[in-house]
């Protein structure tokens, strides 16, 4: 009898395990943040979430200076040498930077320059200041040459009067940013509805569009389907043809479409949707045209769909451990 019943509890046991693995398997795991109320040593950088009057809400580093992100870099590959990286120093650590509260320590990581330094990235995007801001709380770099920006918590831009362009991938003419950048809509979203559903861990991967005042449209862009709407936590988010706009962050540079992926579309003039299964129309190949594959993201934005297969598992683990209490009981008798 003892016997039996140390069989069922193994067989719990097991059955449990192969629930919460399986739960685990759907879902990306994610690094833990930093402890907050840590110092980072000496030489380390570290990024907050501050609020600033003029830009909102942004990233900081250490000192509190604004840091900011330059369009014409390459997802984890500067491209701001010599005399830029004298009015734009890179943000530099000696060790791993660390997260403040708000901050998505998953999202920080470094890249290797030329002269051999660090410099810190976030969201694949590599951290700068700008040498013309003097006292705390300065973003004067906001919108230079309309290619540098400061960087919202989600990983992105918060550009002023954001400009949208046309620009050509391999399956036709599309909306982009004005440096070229796909831009991508998201098929949970609904037209008119001026909310997002991409929020939380889904805006960090797709980082949401965002404007200081009016978007703008350049030569072909319809501005009449021209949007905004205002997130939940108070920044302002570009629409187009009712759909708020998204950029994706496995895209390494201008022309790249790895975002066309399930649920997610790239836009057209017109505001129609133009899927991984569209056709290519353009001459040159993909691999010509300078742009990437789609290809599916190492890891996607948490859904809740993970929270159910945990709990189908369990569900099936539950009956099997029920059967089997019956069958000991019959034995037993």
């Amino acid at each position: 009898m003892v016997r039996r019943w140390v069989i069922l509890a193994l067989v719990a046991a097991g059955l449990l395990g192969s629930a919460i693995t399986a739960s685990a398997a759907s879902s990306p795991a994610s690094a833990p943040d930093f402890v907050r109320g840590d110092a980072p040593a000496a030489g380390v950088a570290m990024i907050n979430k501050a609020t600033n009057p003029t830009v909102g809400t942004i990233l900081t580093d250490g000192s509190s200076r604004t840091v900011y992100l330059f369009l014409r870099d390459e997802r984890n590959k500067s491209n701001c040498t010599g005399q830029c990286a004298t009015i734009w120093p890179p943000l530099l650590t000696d060790a791993a930077p660390m997260a403040g509260d708000g901050v998505n320590q998953a999202k920080l990581g470094t890249i290797k320059r030329d002269d051999g330094s660090t410099q810190v990235t976030y969201n694949g995007w590599p951290l700068y200041n700008f040498s013309q801001d003097q006292v705390l709380g300065d973003a004067k770099g906001e919108g230079v040459a309309g290619v540098w920006f400061v960087v919202s918590p989600y990983g992105g831009p918060r550009q002023t009067n954001a400009l949208l362009k046309v620009g050509s991938i391999s399956r036709g003419s599309v909306i982009t940013d004005t440096n070229g950048r796909t831009l991508y809509t998201f098929a949970r979203d609904s037209k008119g509805t001026d909310t997002s559903a991409c929020t939380g861990g889904c805006a960090e991967t797709w980082p949401p569009v965002l404007s200081i005042g009016p978007a703008r449209a350049d030569a072909g862009v319809n501005g009449t389907l021209l949007g905004m709407i205002r997130r939940e936590e108070g920044s302002t988010q570009v629409t187009y043809n009712g759909l708020p706009l998204y950029y994706f962050s496995g895209d390494t540079r201008p022309g790249d479409t790895a975002g066309l992926y399930t649920n997610w579309s790239a836009i057209t003039v017109a505001g129609a949707s133009i899927t991984s299964d569209s056709p290519v129309v353009a001459a040159a190949s993909t691999a010509a045209a300078g742009t990437t594959p789609a290809t599916a993201p190492a890891a996607l934005p948490r859904t809740g769909d993970e929270m159910a297969s945990l709990f189908g598992a369990l569900a099936a683990a539950g009956a099997t451990l029920l059967a089997a209490g019956t069958w000991l009981r019959r034995s037993t008798n």
